[in-house]
């Protein structure tokens, strides 16, 4: 008698319960959780060491795109490598002998990615708010200013961090699913696409998702736009729009390349 086959939330609650636990217990959890430490490290040194002021210009300008730039790399590191990795120490095999198609083991793996990435990402984001205005006069918010030093500041900081958690584990569970080399694929699209382009004025720069992601920021954080006099701003809701755009067609292509793939390894040659 064959099993019936599972539901879509169960199939993804399994495969990503079982993903998330296994990235967890990793290895790498150790150095990843340190890197995701480092936006608030570096508020603590600019605090103690930099001049008076310096810490609202790394809270305005540099903490938030910082902060979603370590995060891009979490997303990079644990997600590349995640379909390939299960695909050689066999989980992929166990999963298929499953009542599960192909196309929702991908997808539980990317829900068990976002849930182990989001959490940190917030961790992050909120640690290094909370260092550059802690103890300070005014408090941790400021109620007069709708600037960085304000609640909503951090609202919008923590909800642009989450989505950028979420958009780069798509990204690059795609980039897993199209090569073995993804992690080096991923590392030049950050330098070439995100940092390079995104610092280039005119239409180059709306290739990349980062520059985004920045005018999600706005008005409450400075970005490499609005410094620049040469970059012209992108409206927040513009962003929003484009990006979503991206988001859907980066899931299309991960069910799309999770239903042809064949997920099973062939053995090596003894």
């Amino acid at each position: 008698m064959s099993q019936r086959p599972l539901s879509w939330t169960r199939s993804l609650f399994l495969v990503g319960a079982f993903v998330a636990s296994q990235i967890s217990w990793s290895r790498k959890t150790i150095f990843l959780g340190v890197l995701l430490l480092l936006p608030a490290v570096i508020a603590v040194i600019t605090r103690s060491e930099a001049p008076r002021g310096a810490i609202d210009e790394y809270l305005a300008a540099i903490l938030p795109t910082f902060t979603i730039g370590v995060v891009q790399l979490i997303c990079l590191f644990n997600g590349a490598g995640l379909m390939r990795g299960s695909m050689e120490d066999r989980t992929l095999a166990f999963l298929l002998t499953r009542p599960m198609s192909r196309a929702r083991i991908a997808l539980g793996h990317y829900a068990g990615l976002i849930a182990f990435v989001v959490p940190l990402a917030l961790i992050s984001a909120g640690a290094g708010f909370l260092v550059c205005r802690a103890g300070l006069p005014s408090g941790i918010f400021s109620p007069e200013t709708d600037g960085p030093a304000s609640a909503e500041a951090l609202t919008r900081l923590l909800i642009v961090t989450g989505t950028a958690a979420v958009f780069y584990s798509a990204l690059y569970t795609l980039f897993g699913l199209l090569t073995k080399h993804s992690t080096l694929i991923g590392l030049v699209f950050i330098v070439v696409v995100d940092a390079l382009l995104g610092s280039l004025p005119g239409p180059p720069r709306t290739l990349s998702p980062m520059a985004y992601f920045e005018a999600l920021l706005q008005p409450f954080y400075l970005s490499r736009a609005t410094v620049s006099e040469l970059a012209e701003p992108i409206a927040p809701l513009t962003a929003g729009v484009i990006l979503g755009a991206m988001f859907l067609g980066i899931m299309t292509g991960i069910v799309g390349l999770a239903r042809g793939k064949d997920m099973v390894p062939f053995d090596k040659a003894q």
